[in-house]
């Protein structure tokens, strides 16, 4: 018996596979819109995924468990915002000295706070 997972994470990441990891091991990789079966190496292991550093939480699963991977609210709000940051730097810091180099520091404080903490997030389903 195997388990299937689903990635339904949306626009965000789109365009990368994400790295299936099972007990630490990369063992597979799945796209958006995709569901794929695996078999465990045991009856039960430890499921993550990566994703370019972003990362999951990690989820014990075992034979027969079917699986959804969605990126986190949080994530999609700081990555609309790490979007947004050059523009809103334009719209509201035209005219600072230091307006590029504040742009800067806000995209990649944004982007550390996603290596910090899981943008994505498995879950068991029915």
């Amino acid at each position: 018996m195997s388990v299937k997972i689903t990635r339904k994470t949306g626009w965000i990441g789109l365009l990368v596979s994400v790295k299936i990891r099972i007990n630490g091991d990369k063992v597979a990789r799945i796209n958006d819109n995709q569901t794929i079966e695996m078999e465990l190496p045991t009856e039960e292991a430890m499921i993550q995924v990566t994703q370019q550093g972003f990362r999951s939480n990690k989820l014990q699963v075992k034979k027969g468990d079917k699986l959804m991977i969605q990126m986190r609210k949080s994530a999609k709000i700081i990555y609309l915002l790490m979007s947004f940051t050059p523009l809103l730097s334009i719209l509201f810091l035209s005219g600072y000295e230091h307006q590029f180099l504040i742009g800067l520091v806000a995209i990649l404080g944004l982007g550390a706070s996603l290596f910090l903490f899981n943008a994505y997030t498995i879950t068991k389903i029915p």
